[in-house]
């Protein structure tokens, strides 16, 4: 089985590893982080690397639900394999067997070490923000942006330091007078997708021909 994976970069440390430990034989290409701060292009971004694909078995979408992305692309050169999750956080969080999704806090705001880099680009980063406009303006903006979300977690996945993060997050968690969690994060989606164990339990899957569905992006 010949096999694509487009993913987001945010995913890129734990699913190298994975792939690494599976021994995984498939392919990776990594979308822009442009593509964050630019949701619309993102489905013509995929559908033009499905077309351009035509030597793959199976193209896994990892990007799930993430902002409706993923719906109406068309299979036009083979099987796509899409995670029934609602963004790549889901795919973090998904236990190892089951792949079952466990109290996440739909106003919880969640790092790991790529979504840390990623994030220390924009006004999460706080310490660059106060060195540029002083503490009270900063401290002042960020309340403004933040509103009541102050409740930050670290997604330990074993392949970043978590205090790397949490001393990055300090300044932002004092201004917002937030708090702060670590728990592990198990990879399952990543998991079954570098052994290879697709099913309509956890994937959805179109056959080459078809039409990837609409994904519900909500918190049930």
């Amino acid at each position: 089985m010949q096999t694509l994976i487009l993913s987001c970069p945010t995913l890129e440390q734990e699913l190298n590893s994975i792939l690494q430990e599976h021994r995984s034989t498939a392919k990776v290409k990594y979308l822009p982080a442009s593509l964050h701060s630019d949701m619309q292009n993102i489905c013509p971004t995929l559908q033009k690397i499905i077309d351009e694909n035509k030597t793959f078995n199976r193209i896994v979408i990892l990007l799930s639900g993430c902002g409706g992305s993923t719906a109406g692309l068309v299979a036009s050169t083979t099987e796509l394999v899409i995670p029934k999750t609602h963004d790549c956080l889901d795919i973090l969080l998904s236990e190892k067997e089951t792949c079952e999704i466990k109290n996440r806090d739909p106003q919880g705001i969640y790092m790991t070490g790529s979504w840390y880099k990623y994030h220390m680009q924009t006004l999460l980063n706080a310490d660059k923000l106060i060195a540029e406009i002083g503490y009270g303006q900063a401290a002042g903006k960020l309340k403004n942006i933040f509103g009541k979300l102050n409740k930050f977690y670290i997604i330990d996945t074993g392949v970043f330091e978590t205090a790397e993060v949490e001393k990055g997050l300090a300044s932002l968690i004092k201004i917002l007078n937030g708090t702060l969690k670590i728990f592990p994060g198990k990879c399952g989606i990543l998991h079954k997708v570098a052994e290879e164990k697709i099913t309509k339990d956890n994937f959805y899957i179109t056959p080459k021909g078809g039409i990837t569905p609409k994904i519900p992006f909500k918190f049930e």
